[in-house]
């Protein structure tokens, strides 16, 4: 009910038919799904498999395109689709597309991009498998530039549930496919996977997932080809995360160079070495890893996928880049390292460089930050840079520019609460309060901050909305 109306809204007008399959919903879903013209099929709850392979039965097209409830499809990346469209019908070996998952937080940033294949041929030897984690039994697959918005982690809550919720589903498939190691190797990942999630809030599940290591060690040296790379590789950075729980760094440090030599760029791998060395307190290292990864991302999302459309990397750390380039590094390099950061962000206009070189002029020499604030703005359209410097506007009671560089944050991400929430008080100190309200509301029903509650309801009095006024008020009182 609360994502159906996102999705629908950016599928429409671009899909032949639209169907949509229901597991027993008790809330307004099934009508929602109709009122945008979908064909809606009930089918009881057998696990997320069954569900798909009951979907592809009801589609009529030769190619299906999956989405779950909480995705979005932007415009702009179904128009890249089309580009690739005519290499994807014309190349008869091409029966899986895989896609590129932006997942949001709750303060509209990307936590991390993941990749699945969820569009396929309709054909009878392509299917769904897993009750949990499912995916299709096709391994290889096409990979195009094509991301999608995906909702579902924005609250730590929601989760928390699916973690606690994937766990049984989890160790029923490890049962299943016990005698068929591949499989057995995937499930044990997605088990590591959701032990390093649920850690975080009990402390008992790190000595659960040591239990299985063994397990692990039994079956890992089996598989080198390129079809289980991603998991054969991102399973030691769950093993690492157990470890450094554990505070048994020495053990996390081993398993993220086993995970080096199968892919020694790895970037999340190269994250879990810096921020394991920042724990030993070596910052020396940890400062060299960061940059590392932060080199490594910048390359990813200029060129995602390589010339023969193979999908480069995923990257789940990249929601902590803000941390690393707001607080550690600037904290770890000193003013001789000014001209180093410059030198490197000349060599490839890395755009993480340049920020972390804007926030070294702002410590250590302030008469070359601003013309490198409007020098680095020119060059990256970055939407941390751009709110860095809607926020140092702001400050300075440049509305005007304000808006400027929260706009432009927006083009690239509509969702980002900062940059929405800067536009609001830009405007908002303009007097121009309609345009505002449509602000505030973007951010603050998502994170409310305390500071600007105060103004959204006075530029909903401004502006006449003196009833949503009160019924905000109230609720402010009651809290």
């Amino acid at each position: 009910e609360k994502n159906l109306p996102r999705l629908l809204n950016s599928l429409k007008d671009k899909f032949f038919e639209i169907v949509v399959v229901d597991t027993g919903s008790t809330d307004k879903s099934i009508n929602i799904a109709k009122e945008y013209g979908c064909r809606v099929f009930k089918k009881e709850w057998k696990g997320f498999s069954d569900a798909r392979n009951f979907a592809i039965k009801k589609c009529k097209g030769d190619w299906i395109w999956h989405f779950d409830a909480d995705f979005e499809l932007e415009d702009k990346e179904f128009e890249k689709f089309k580009k690739i469209l005519p290499i994807i019908q014309k190349d008869k070996n091409i029966k899986v597309v895989s896609f590129f998952i932006k997942n949001f937080g709750l303060d509209g940033k990307i936590k991390s991009i993941s990749t699945q294949a969820f569009l396929h041929k309709k054909e009878k030897d392509i299917f769904w498998v897993g009750k949990i984690h499912e995916r299709l039994n096709v391994l290889e697959s096409f990979g195009s530039d094509i991301f999608i918005n995906h909702f579902g982690y924005e609250d730590i809550e929601v989760q928390k549930n699916k973690a606690y919720r994937n766990l049984s589903l989890i160790k029923e498939d490890l049962e299943k496919f016990k005698n068929e190691p591949r499989e057995y190797f995937i499930k044990l990942f997605y088990l590591f996977q959701t032990f390093a999630i649920l850690s975080y809030f009990d402390k008992k599940y790190i000595k659960e997932a040591i239990d299985y290591i063994d397990e692990f060690e039994k079956i890992s040296n089996k598989f080198s080809d390129n079809s289980t790379l991603f998991f054969t590789t991102y399973i030691y950075i769950y093993l690492s995360d157990i470890f450094i729980k554990k505070e048994d760094f020495n053990r996390a440090l081993k398993y993220i160079e086993d995970g080096l030599k199968n892919f020694s760029d790895f970037p999340d791998l190269l994250y879990m070495k810096a921020y394991t060395y920042e724990k030993l307190k070596n910052f020396t290292l940890a400062k060299e890893y960061y940059i590392k990864f932060l080199k490594k991302v910048d390359k990813f999302e200029k060129k995602p996928v390589d010339k023969n459309y193979n999908i480069a990397v995923v990257i789940d750390k990249i929601g902590n880049i803000p941390e690393i380039i707001d607080k550690k590094l600037p904290n770890y390099l000193d003013v001789d390292e000014i001209e180093y950061i410059k030198n490197e962000w000349k060599k490839d206009k890395n755009r993480y460089f340049a920020y972390i070189l804007l926030k070294l002029y702002e410590k250590y020499q302030k008469e070359k930050f601003e013309k490198f604030l409007l020098k680095s703005t020119k060059i990256h359209d970055f939407d941390l840079l751009n709110n860095f410097a809607s926020n140092y506007y702001f400050n300075k009671k440049n509305y005007k520019k304000a808006i400027y560089f929260a706009k432009r944050s927006l083009l690239i991400n509509r969702h980002d609460i900062i940059a929405n929430e800067l536009m609001a008080l830009s405007l908002y100190n303009l007097k121009v309060y309609e345009k505002s309200i449509y602000y505030f509301k973007n951010s603050l029903l998502k994170k409310p901050t305390i500071s600007s509650l105060p103004l959204f309801i006075d530029a909903l009095k401004k502006a006449g909305k003196i009833n949503e006024a009160k019924i905000i008020e109230k609720k402010l009182k009651n809290l």
